[in-house]
């Protein structure tokens, strides 16, 4: 387990929203874990099969914030965390894995009457002016559970890694909630399905 965290530790990136300050943040591994890998993918230039999403075992809800998302029961998950309420991390695949695979929640007040609109928008400008080498890949809204969410989904560049992350945002009772979901390039294709298994898992407890 220590194991597993310390590939969370080794570096996070706080994504700031302007003056809002929401942090979306991202686990990030080694700088240097990149290095030899190809920008465009796998070795093989063919992209890793995706991993089929698997039945989640294990649900965690959150005591104070009032939500709950479920986990595969192999992931490695921490509530209230750094300052994630809840982070999962995928299981460690060797030694030469230093990068997490990871879904995490995190939550702050929102403005008073601030429409999901207006507060994606936030989002994806503090996205797209405080990360390295930021491009977009799509912009949609979707339900999670019951409830509408805004979803981004984009690229970005951490030291050696490019880093696919899609986040999930929603608004209840004046609070704002993240749900980030983050990758390298290289494992972006096997883990996209479990990662939006887990993500649309969220659900409200009250």
């Amino acid at each position: 387990m220590t194991t597993r965290m310390t590939r969370t530790n080794r570096a996070i990136t706080t994504l700031a929203t302007g003056a809002l300050l929401l942090t979306a943040l991202t686990a990030c591994g080694d700088k240097n874990a990149g290095a030899g890998n190809s920008a465009g993918g796998a070795a093989s230039g063919q992209a890793p099969a995706e991993q089929t999403p698997q039945v989640h075992a294990r649900r965690y809800t959150h005591p104070v914030l009032e939500f709950s998302i479920a986990f595969p029961e192999d992931w490695n998950v921490k509530q209230d965390f750094e300052t994630f309420a809840i982070i999962g991390v995928s299981p460690q695949e060797g030694d030469e894995d230093v990068f997490g695979e990871n879904v995490s929640v995190v939550a702050q007040t929102a403005p008073p009457d601030m429409s999901l609109e207006d507060f994606a928008q936030l989002m994806y400008n503090g996205a797209r002016d405080g990360l390295e080498r930021f491009a977009p890949r799509g912009r949609s809204f979707e339900p999670i559970g019951e409830h509408d969410a805004a979803r981004i989904d984009y690229v970005y560049s951490k030291g050696d890694l490019r880093i696919f992350s899609i986040t999930f945002i929603l608004l209840k009772d004046q609070i704002a909630y993240a749900i980030n979901c983050n990758a390298t390039q290289e494992e972006y294709d096997r883990y996209r399905a479990t990662m939006l298994e887990i993500a649309r898992s969220f659900r409200f407890t009250e």
